[in-house]
C-alpha cells in the first residue's frame, strides 16, 4: 500500500507491535541492554544495515548509506532509547514483563519498535532518501550516560552528523505529536555530598563533630540561600532526594551522605548552581569543623529546539496525520533527557511527543508507574512520521 507517497509493505503495523509487545515483555536495565542489542543486531544485519557495535556493551548504530552517492549530503542521525526502570509492573496486559522487577514502565520499548519500523520504511523508499541517517539504539538513557558514551565513542563522526532526532511518549493526547520550541527538557545535575565529622558517643556531643547537624543545615538552607542568587524566571530547581549515615541510636558517625539533583532549563544556570552549592557546602561543613566534598555523579545538558527542524517536524506530521495533529507546547519539562548530550552546538536537533493519553482507553497514567501502558496503535503512525520528517529534512533545499 501507499500513505503519501510512500511505499508500505504488507503487514508492518502488525510487525512493529509485535516486536514492541517482544521488548515489553523482556524488559532489561540500563547498561545490561544484552538482549535487546542481541536481538536488535539480528534485525540490523537481515535488512542489511552498516553497524556499529560497542565491544561486550550494550546499545548499537544502524547506518544507512545515501544510495544517490551526491556529493556532500548530509546526515541526520535518529535515537531511540532501550532501557528499562527497576519496578515491578502491575499492568493486566498479554506482553507483561516476563522479568520480575524490570519494567518498561517510560515508553522505551516503544521508541524502538517505532524506530526499526521507521528503518524498513526507509528502506523500501531508498529512492526519495537524499542523506546519510544513523539509526542509534542507545543504552541507558535512564542513567543519563548513554548518549554522552556514544558521543564520547564518536558516534557524531564518520560521517560528521548535521542533525539528530529524537522522540518520547507523552500523556498528551493520544496520537498528537508535540512540538516545542527552544528549551524542552530541563539540564540536570545529580550530585552527592560526602560529609566528614568525627563519630563518638551520642552521651558526649561536646567531643564529636556530629555530621547529621551539618548535612542537615546544608539541607535547610543552601537551596534558598542558591535560589534567592537567581531570577524567580530561570526555572531552578534544587532538592535533596537522600540522607544516609548512623548505625546505632547512640553512636555519633563519622560521616554521612547526601545526594540530590539541580534542575534548570539553562545549563548556564545550572552550571552556577553547582558552583554555589559546592562554596557553601564547604563554608558550612568548616563552620562546624567538618569537612564536605561535592562530586557530580551525572551532567545532563537542557535538551533545546531549532524552530528550523521544528517546521519539518510540523509539515511532515501534517501530510501523515493531518492538519489537527500537531500541538504546539507552551511549557518545557523539568525532567531530563540525555538527548541533550547529542545535540551538539554545531548540530541541528529537536525532539519531539507522541502523545497516548486517552480517557475512554483508560490510558491516562504517566511514565515511571507500574500500571503504565498505552494503545500501540500509534506506534505505526510514529514511524511514518520519523520517516516524513527526514524524507523532508534532506529535501528542504539547504544542502
Amino acid at each position: 500500500m501507499k500513505i503519501n507517497d510512500l511505499e508500505i509493505r504488507d503487514g508492518l503495523k502488525e510487525e512493529i507491535i509485535n516486536f514492541r509487545r517482544y521488548l515489553h515483555q523482556n524488559p532489561e536495565l540500563s547498561n545490561f541492554e544484552f538482549n535487546t542489542t542481541k536481538v536488535l543486531k539480528e534485525e540490523l544485519e537481515k535488512l542489511g544495515l552498516e553497524i556499529v557495535e560497542r565491544k561486550n556493551k550494550t546499545g548499537i548504530v544502524g547506518i544507512f548509506k545515501n544510495p544517490n552517492n551526491s556529493e556532500n549530503c548530509k546526515t541526520i542521525l535518529i535515537r531511540a532509547d532501550i532501557d528499562a526502570l527497576p519496578m515491578e509492573e502491575l499492568t493486566n496486559c498479554p506482553y507483561k514483563s516476563q522479568t520480575k522487577n524490570v519494567m518498561h514502565s517510560c515508553g522505551h520499548d516503544e521508541h524502538t519498535a517505532a524506530l526499526l519500523g521507521a528503518i524498513k520504511i526507509i528502506l523500501d523508499n531508498k529512492d526519495k532518501i537524499n542523506g546519510n541517517i544513523k539509526f542509534l539504539f542507545q543504552h541507558s538513557e535512564e542513567l543519563g550516560s548513554g548518549a554522552k558514551e556514544w558521543v564520547d565513542e564518536g558516534v557524531l563522526s564518520n560521517p560528521n552528523v548535521d542533525a539528530v532526532l529524537g522522540y518520547h511518549v507523552m500523556p498528551i493526547p493520544e496520537g498528537k505529536i508535540g512540538i516545542k520550541e527552544n528549551e524542552m527538557c530541563a539540564a540536570s545535575t545529580v550530585f552527592e555530598i560526602l560529609i566528614k565529622g568525627v563519630g563518638g558517643h551520642g552521651a558526649y556531643p561536646h567531643k564529636n563533630i556530629n555530621p547529621i547537624f551539618i548535612g542537615t543545615d546544608i539541607i535547610q538552607k543552601v537551596p534558598g540561600m542558591i535560589i534567592n542568587k537567581f531570577d524567580a524566571l530561570d526555572s531552578l530547581v534544587i532538592n535533596f532526594c537522600t540522607f544516609n549515615g548512623g548505625t546505632k541510636d547512640n553512636i555519633v558517625p563519622e560521616s554521612v551522605r547526601l545526594s540530590g539533583t539541580i534542575r534548570s532549563l539553562k545549563n548556564s544556570v545550572g552550571k552556577k548552581a553547582v558552583e554555589m552549592l559546592e562554596k557553601l557546602s564547604k563554608n558550612i561543613a568548616e563552620i562546624y569543623g567538618g569537612e564536605a566534598t561535592v562530586n557530580i555523579l551525572a551532567n545532563i545538558p537542557a535538551v533545546e529546539n531549532d524552530s528550523s527542524l521544528n517546521k519539518v517536524i510540523e509539515i511532515s506530521t501534517k501530510n501523515i496525520l493531518g492538519e489537527d495533529s500537531v500541538i504546539f507546547l507552551q511549557n518545557a519539562s523539568m525532567g531530563s533527557e540525555d538527548f541533550g548530550h547529542l545535540k551538539q552546538e554545531n548540530i541541528e536537533g529537536a525532539y519531539f511527543y507522541i502523545g497516548y493519553y486517552n480517557e475512554d482507553k483508560k490510558y491516562t497514567i504517566s511514565n515511571h508507574n507500574p500500571q503504565f501502558d498505552f494503545d500501540d496503535s500509534i506506534l505505526f503512525p510514529l514511524s511514518l512520521v520519523t520517516v516524513e520528517t527526514v524524507i523532508n529534512y534532506f529535501n528542504r533545499g539547504d544542502k
